[in-house]
């Protein structure tokens, strides 16, 4: 992921949770279905709260780049104030 922007918590940085890939390997095999099948994306959504309270914002000036597997809990920032 490449920051275009200058990203912060107010303004939408990526989150991602440190160390929940151990979980994902725990949860989910690496032959994984289509997310077209309903009850393994019902499955993805259902994660532990010491997980999704441990989600930080990656801040980051324009041009930072983010390199990192995506077998982890992760989301796109939340805007919470107007910039």
């Amino acid at each position: 992921m490449l920051y275009i922007n200058d990203l912060k918590d107010e303004n939408g940085a990526f989150c991602l949770s440190s160390a929940s890939n151990n979980w994902v390997k725990k949860q989910f095999s690496n032959l994984r279905p289509s997310h077209e099948n309903k009850n393994y994306l019902e499955k993805t959504r259902e994660i532990p709260k010491l997980i999704l309270n441990n989600l930080k914002p990656i801040k980051g000036s324009a041009g930072t780049l983010i390199i990192f597997n995506t077998d982890c809990v992760h989301h796109q920032g939340i805007v919470n104030k107007e910039s």
